[in-house]
């Protein structure tokens, strides 16, 4: 179980998040540069857009209540994670505030690079998939 400031968070340890997180790292370090094309080219998307909403839920929660372990998904709180994933990723790929963004952070982090392309949109099909995940977690209540 991953722990932050001796919180637990199960839901990062999923399995198929860890490999996803791992997908992302390789290919964006490795597979586009050996082996360049459309498939590696939106590999990186279709990874992030699944495990994404799972950090931004552990942040926010972590935020939000930082004494309490986060051992259980809220549904609607993971689907906010989910909308601000989807709009973040919307807004970077398809708008102008791209460059800002990269501009901002390649001057203040390390230097990014973000490919403005339409067809990135194809990887918020992985909502699907990130929900079926998260319910074996969320909070259920016995009536």
């Amino acid at each position: 179980m991953w722990k932050i400031a001796n919180r637990n968070f199960p839901y990062l340890t999923e399995t198929s998040v860890l490999f996803a997180v791992a997908i992302t790292f390789l290919n964006d370090h490795y597979f586009k540069y050996q082996y360049p094309g459309f498939i590696v080219g939106k590999l990186s998307d279709f990874a992030g857009i699944y495990y994404a909403p799972f950090f931004m839920y552990a942040l926010i929660s972590f935020f939000k209540n930082p004494v309490k372990n986060h051992l259980r998904l809220q549904p609607y709180f993971f689907l906010a994670s989910v909308l601000i994933v989807d709009f973040l990723f919307v807004v970077l790929k398809v708008t102008d505030l791209r460059i800002w963004f990269v501009d901002f952070f390649s001057r203040y982090f390390f230097r990014i690079k973000i490919v403005q392309d339409w067809t990135d949109l194809f990887a918020l099909a992985m909502n699907c998939p990130t929900y079926l995940v998260a319910r074996k977690y969320f909070i259920t209540e016995s009536v």
